[in-house]
């Protein structure tokens, strides 16, 4: 059964179980991704969460035995298990305290970026998003939209200079020297590390431990590696990203393809070399 028709039947057996809830197709964009989606509805969902239908995944659980009925089952147990009534976050009192910064890839996200504010920095982009829970299990956030940002009353530099703050006090970053000449930079959670890159005194720091200009490797949105200037040459270390990239991250977790360069003088950042994603 090829793709087309595995949609086709599936919205088929859809409209069978949910005969008066709205269906329709529709492309979603998330972080480096975009993803082919049916949405199930009734007309009026108002405070009802229902969770996104993403096609091309659920083909993946057909093709593994060519067996229909078990990839509509899955889909079937996704729509009852998270369907559910929720609180609008933002009918609730609003902590601009909970907007913090994501950095995530601008080639990769040009649709993406199209619907959200945004601040540029190097190739990357600076994306906010609103902390919904945070406890032991993990940090629950939503990105916000250009709609949702209206709603804090935020200039685009305030909404910047807000999330900075946030997110400087929210998130703990580490340093770690893995070798003679690589070091680490991640968070204490070992999520979204990579966004210590755009903290002046982190880069700082890092060159009073490595006392020489250093190279920069965004490894992934979670870490960066840097290895001095002297140990390496540029080609070498763009050889050694573009593998990563391919081999030890998921899509979603990409976030350059651009080799960066740290004078620890005059504490600028600058783009040396890339390669063609």
């Amino acid at each position: 059964m090829k793709y087309e028709e595995f949609k086709s039947k599936v919205k088929e057996e859809l409209r069978k179980q949910y005969p008066d809830w709205m269906i329709q197709e529709k492309i979603v964009y998330k972080v480096n991704m975009k993803k082919e989606t049916l949405m199930v509805r009734p007309e009026k969902a108002e405070n009802l969460a229902i969770p996104n239908i993403y096609l091309e995944d659920f083909y993946e659980i057909f093709q593994q035995d060519q067996d229909f009925q078990k990839a509509m089952q899955a889909i079937l147990y996704l729509l009852q298990r998270y369907t559910r009534k929720i609180v609008d976050p933002f009918s609730q009192s609003l902590k601009k305290e909970n907007i913090i910064i994501e950095l995530i890839s601008q080639k990769q996200n040009q649709e993406l970026l199209r619907n959200i504010p945004y601040t540029p920095f190097q190739d990357l982009a600076c994306v906010y998003r609103y902390i919904l829970r945070q406890d032991e299990s993990g940090m629950g956030t939503m990105l916000l939209t250009d709609d949702l940002v209206k709603v804090f009353s935020l200039a685009s530099e305030e909404l910047h200079d807000l999330a900075m703050k946030n997110t400087k006090e929210k998130f703990s970053f580490e340093v770690m020297r893995l070798s003679e000449m690589l070091y680490a930079v991640t968070s204490a959670t070992r999520e979204w590390g990579a966004t210590a890159l755009i903290f002046p005194e982190t880069l700082a720091f890092l060159g009073e431990k490595i006392k020489e200009n250093f190279y920069i490797l965004p490894t992934s949105i979670h870490e960066f590696m840097a290895v001095p200037q002297k140990d390496c040459q540029v080609e070498e270390l763009l050889g050694m990203l573009k593998e990563g990239n391919q081999t030890l991250i998921t899509k979603n977790e990409f976030l350059s393809s651009s080799i960066y360069h740290y004078d620890i003088r005059t504490k600028q950042l600058k783009i040396v070399a890339n390669y063609d994603v």
